[in-house]
């Protein structure tokens, strides 16, 4: 798996591995119960995947991964949320500091805070309800750059948690840069209607 918020793409070279990409993210994108269609999106997370796939199907390996961990930030927590198909169950701690929310964070090779994918809001079902960025986790690597499989538990109103050795604080410059981004996104979404 690979997150694709950010691709870099010389599109002279690769016309071909673009235009499969296009398809596959086109008309058959979605799966179609009447007609008995299974969809590109049921056998991955939406686009992510077929940016690689296409350069493959072109039969080029001429494209390569940023190698970096990642992350989720927002407020820390110590319970994972609960379960919507078991609404009796109680909620499962956790030992270490976590982080549930759908903004991802990606790191640059000093492994600083480089760019964050997911929106603002708490969730996606919400767009209104605000998160507030206190900290970030990253995950730890289990075996040279392979991140921990168990680390990460995937939720709904696309919410993952992460569960980490420890929380970090944000520098000033990036908390400030995270503040503008939310004001100008509360001043801007303001005449929504939440109902």
């Amino acid at each position: 798996m690979q997150e694709s918020g950010v691709i870099v793409v010389d599109k002279w070279r690769h016309f071909i591995p673009l235009l499969l990409t296009t398809r596959l993210n086109g008309p058959d994108r979605d799966s179609d119960e009447a007609k008995g269609k299974k969809g590109v999106y049921d056998m991955m997370y939406g686009d992510k995947e077929t940016f690689w796939l296409s350069w493959e199907m072109a039969g080029s390996s001429d494209y390569t991964f940023h190698s970096g961990v990642a992350g989720t930030m927002g407020k820390l927590t110590h319970v994972q949320p609960p379960d919507p198909e078991k609404p009796d169950e109680e909620p499962e701690s956790v030992d270490g500091p976590m982080i549930c929310s759908p903004q991802l964070i990606h790191f640059d090779h000093d492994g600083k805070p480089l760019w964050f994918n997911g929106w603002v809001s708490v969730n996606k079902d919400d767009l209104l309800e605000w998160q507030d960025f206190d900290v970030y986790v990253v995950e730890e690597p289990e075996q040279g750059r392979r991140p921990k499989k168990d680390a990460w538990t995937i939720h709904s109103a696309n919410v993952v948690c992460l569960e980490a050795a420890e929380a970090k604080k944000f520098r000033a410059q990036d908390q400030a840069t995270l503040d503008g981004i939310l004001k100008m996104a509360k001043k801007n979404s303001a005449f929504l209607d939440k109902s």
